[in-house]
């Protein structure tokens, strides 16, 4: 990932505050932008604009998740599930996991014995596949200017 800032402007009643108080809206996180369009603004600069409609109708979605995060379930979503994911077992019949349906096994024991592990990223699994047939734009939650 490169570290380009873009300028994302929220026009609201309370010129932005509204949004700029959000409780989830901290440093590690990323922020969504259900189609989004680029806006030309006065000052010579290119960002988007972000009006107080997208917010509510949930255009805007904010992740408690890192891009690097979201990046890596992402490839393991679209990589080929011909293994067990615990104990890579090959040519059986594999279970998908009920929440995230990403992460596969060859059985009830690998599961289990893999859900230390799997719980960290088994919700990141389950809001990045929704994503999946989606046009996001995403920027990592830093410093946006309200």
């Amino acid at each position: 990932m490169n570290n380009e800032q873009l300028l994302i402007a929220f026009y609201d009643n309370k010129r932005g505050e509204t949004f700029a108080k959000n409780p989830d809206l901290k440093p590690g996180r990323t922020m969504a932008f259900l189609y989004p369009k680029f806006h030309y603004f006065f000052d010579g600069q290119t960002g988007l604009r972000i009006e107080q409609s997208a917010v509510q109708e949930g255009r805007v979605k904010i992740l408690p998740y890192t891009m690097d995060t979201i990046l890596k379930v992402n490839d393991k979503i679209w990589e080929e599930k011909d293994r067990c994911q615990k104990c890579q077992k090959e040519g059986v019949e594999l279970n998908r996991c009920a929440r995230c349906k990403s992460a596969v096994y060859c059985g009830k024991d690998c599961q289990t014995a893999d859900w230390n592990e799997h719980k960290k990223l088994c919700k990141a699994f389950t809001e990045v596949k929704w994503f999946t047939d989606k046009n996001w734009v995403s920027a990592s939650v830093k410093n946006f200017r309200f």
